[in-house]
Parts: C-alpha cells; sequence; structure tokens
C-alpha cells in the first residue's frame, strides 16, 4: 500500500510518500523544496511524525530524526528517547519526548539543550515559549525555552 501525502508551510511544500511492505519496514520517499529526493526506511511499529517551517523539515519515528535543513543534505539524528513530537522555532527544532525535552540546532543537528524528566510526559500544552505537561505521577511539569540561547529551564509543581 502506497500513501502520498503533500505537506505545505510558509509556501513550501514537502512531498512524502509512504509505501508499507508486507510485515516489514516503512519505506519513505522524501522530496524537499530544492528538488532532492530522500529514502527513509523505519520499523512498520514507529509512529511517522513530520515537522516543516520553511525550507527546513523534519521526519521522525521512534528515536529516529531525518532532519532537512533546506538545500543540505539530511542529518540522520538517533535520540536516546522516543520522540512524540518536533516544532521549530527560529533558527531550532525543539524534541518533545516521552521523557524529555531537547532543543537542536536546525541546520547541524547540534544539541544546544536538554530535560531529562523522571516521568513519562503527558500531552504537552503551549503558554507562550513555555510547554506544560502532566507527567504519569499527576505533577505539572512547565518547561520554558529561553529565546534565543535555546536554553530550557524546568519547574515540577
Amino acid at each position: 500500500m502506497q500513501t502520498q501525502i503533500l505537506l505545505s508551510a510558509d509556501r513550501t511544500a514537502l512531498d512524502i510518500r509512504f509505501a508499507q511492505e508486507d510485515g516489514g519496514d516503512s519505506r519513505l520517499r522524501v522530496t524537499t523544496p530544492d528538488g532532492s529526493t530522500h529514502e527513509i526506511t523505519l520499523p512498520s511499529w514507529f509512529r511517522v511524525g513530520l515537522a516543516s517551517r520553511g525550507r527546513d523539515a523534519a521526519v521522525f519515528g521512534g528515536s529516529r530524526l531525518h532532519l532537512f535543513p533546506g538545500a543540505a543534505d539530511p542529518l540522520i539524528l538517533e535520540l536516546n528517547d522516543e520522540i512524540h513530537r518536533a516544532y521549530f522555532t527560529d533558527d531550532l527544532l525543539l524534541i518533545l519526548g516521552e521523557t524529555s525535552v531537547i532543543v537542536i540546532e536546525a541546520r547541524s543537528g547540534d544539541v544546544r539543550a536538554r530535560y531529562d524528566h523522571p516521568e513519562v510526559l503527558g500531552q504537552p500544552s503551549w503558554d507562550g515559549d513555555d510547554i506544560i505537561f502532566q507527567d504519569w505521577n499527576g505533577r505539572r511539569v512547565r518547561v520554558r525555552l529561553l529565546q534565543p540561547s535555546g536554553a530550557l529551564t524546568a519547574e515540577t509543581t
């Protein structure tokens, strides 16, 4: 089975074609705004996520992040936490993991900051530059992204 998704953001489009092999991997063909095509293979049990801003895009599944920084070659990062969400902000990519929040430089893939929480973080909500979670123990966790440094601060109540 093959599925095609066209993701449009900031006057740029990312063409993604998914193909699932019988009982095997998910294969994605990503065509970036500059016309280059890249193949991505992810285990079929990974939920595939997408993030886009301008000429930058990210495709992720499990703990693997494929970062497409404009016209540059894609970067493949293996993080040590399952990725649940990704958001571009200025020149940064904010990764919300199962138990962490990670700030990555969108062009280089370098980790700028990281917050690790001892419990699984629940569904996020935004309050300005703050991300608010409730962990599995019912505690409220507020993580603030400090611009432009990309540093993180966190408080648990």
